[in-house]
C-alpha cells in the first residue's frame, strides 16, 4: 500500500484576517466533489466535524462571527477524486493555522514563521479585505494603514523564499467588491514599496506570483457597521463561498510551472506527447516522490481517452493550443467516466487544477501580478 506524499502549504496572516474561516468554508466548498470543482479534499472524521461546526457558525445569520483562533493546528487534508472504481486520494496538503496576533507578538518566542516557512512547500498571505477597504478610503495615510503596518510583519518572512508559490489571498471579497475593482486593489498594494519590491524579485526569477480575491460567505452576505469596523450578517443572507478552491490550484499548478521550467528541456516537452514521463513528474512533484507512479510508458496506440485528455493537459500548461469549452467538458466528463487507475486520476486532477487558474486568468486578469 503506497503512501501519499504531504505538500506545506505556510499560511501568513494578521488576526481577523479569515484565515480560518477560508479553511472553513474551503472545507465546505470541498468536503464532496462537485462539476464545477471535480476533486474533493477529506479530513479525519473529528477534524472534519470541527470545521463543519464551526462553518455552521459563521452560515447562521443568527449567530456571532466564530472567535479567532488561540493556538496552533496543522490541518492535514487530502485531495482526492471520485471515480466508478471508487474514491481515489492522491495527495496530501498540510494547513498551519494560529492565532494571527502571534506574528507581531514580540513576546511570542516559542514559535518562529522563519523556521516554518524553511519547511513550506508554498505560502499563501492573507489579507484582510476590511483592512484594503480602509487603506482605499483613507488615502491621505495608505503607508500607515493596518495594513501595511501587518505587511511590515510578514514580508520579511517571504524574503528567502521568492523561488516558491506564493499567492496573495484577498478575503472578505464581498466587502470590496461593491465599490473597488481588482486593478484599483492592485494598484494600491504596490505603492507599498516593500510589496513592490518583493513582487518585482520574483518576477525576475520566474516565480509566479498571484493576487486571489476569495469570500467565505460571497456577495450579500454581510455588509459594514456604520463605523466600518465590523462586519455585519444580513439576517435574510445565504453564505455562498467564493473562489475559496482557486488558491490551492494555483499554488499547486504554479509550483509545477517552475519546476517544470527548470527542470525540462524543450526536447522533454516535445517527448511529453509520446511518453507519459510528464505526469510522472507532476506525480512526483505533488506528492514529494513517495507516490511516483509509471515514469515513463508509451503512449497507448488505440483511441482510449488517455491520449487526448493528456493532449488537452499539455496545452492547459504550456497555453500554447487553445480548445473549446465545450471539447475541454468533453475530455473531463470522458476521463471521469473511464478512469481506471491511479495514474489517470492524477491526470484528471491536474486538468481540473489547471482550468481554475485558467479561468481565474481569463476572468480576473489583475489578478496576476
Amino acid at each position: 500500500m503506497s503512501t501519499l506524499g504531504n505538500y506545506n502549504i505556510l499560511v501568513l496572516g494578521e488576526s481577523g484576517s479569515g484565515k480560518t474561516s477560508f479553511l472553513a468554508a474551503m472545507y465546505d466548498k470541498l468536503s464532496v466533489q462537485k462539476a464545477d470543482t471535480g476533486f474533493s479534499v477529506q479530513l479525519p472524521e473529528r477534524e472534519q466535524k470541527k470545521l463543519v461546526h464551526m462553518f455552521r457558525e459563521i452560515e447562521d445569520p443568527k449567530r456571532d462571527w466564530p472567535p479567532g483562533t488561540t493556538d496552533v493546528r496543522e490541518w492535514e487534508l487530502t485531495c482526492a477524486i471520485q471515480t466508478k472504481i471508487g474514491n481515489i486520494p492522491l495527495f496530501r496538503f498540510s494547513y498551519l493555522d494560529y492565532s494571527g496576533g502571534w506574528i507581531s507578538d514580540e513576546e511570542k518566542t516559542d514559535f518562529s514563521f522563519y523556521k516554518v516557512a524553511e519547511g513550506a512547500n508554498a505560502i499563501l498571505v492573507i489579507l484582510d479585505g476590511v483592512k484594503i477597504f480602509h487603506m482605499l478610503e483613507d488615502t491621505q495615510h495608505t503607508l500607515d494603514s493596518p495594513l501595511h503596518n501587518d505587511l511590515r510583519f510578514i514580508l520579511p518572512i517571504l524574503n528567502d523564499h521568492l523561488s516558491k508559490p506564493l499567492h496573495f489571498v484577498i478575503t472578505k471579497w464581498d466587502i470590496l467588491e461593491k465599490k473597488y475593482e481588482l486593478d484599483v486593489i492592485r494598484e494600491a498594494l504596490f505603492k507599498i514599496e516593500s510589496f513592490a519590491a518583493i513582487v518585482s524579485m520574483r518576477n525576475n526569477q520566474g516565480s509566479p506570483t498571484r493576487l486571489i480575491p476569495v469570500s467565505a460567505v460571497g456577495n450579500g452576505f454581510a455588509t459594514l457597521s456604520t463605523d466600518q469596523n465590523l462586519m455585519i450578517k444580513n439576517p435574510k443572507g445565504i453564505a455562498q463561498p467564493y473562489q475559496v478552491e482557486i488558491p490551492i490550484a494555483c499554488v499547486l499548478m504554479d509550483d509545477f510551472g517552475v519546476f517544470q521550467r527548470n527542470n525540462l528541456s524543450e526536447k522533454d516537452k516535445l517527448d511529453i506527447l509520446k511518453k507519459r514521463g510528464f505526469i510522472g513528474l507532476i506525480i512526483q512533484r505533488l506528492t514529494g516522490g513517495v507516490d511516483a507512479a509509471i515514469p515513463y510508458l508509451p503512449l497507448p496506440t488505440d483511441d482510449s481517452i488517455t491520449r487526448p485528455a493528456l493532449k488537452l493537459l499539455v496545452a492547459l500548461t504550456n497555453q500554447r493550443l487553445k480548445y473549446s469549452q465545450e471539447y475541454i467538458n468533453e475530455q473531463i466528463d470522458a476521463l471521469s467516466e473511464n478512469v481506471k487507475n491511479k495514474e489517470e486520476a492524477y491526470l484528471k486532477l491536474i486538468i481540473q487544477f489547471n482550468l481554475l487558474v485558467e479561468k481565474l486568468e481569463r476572468e480576473i486578469p489583475a489578478s496576476y501580478l
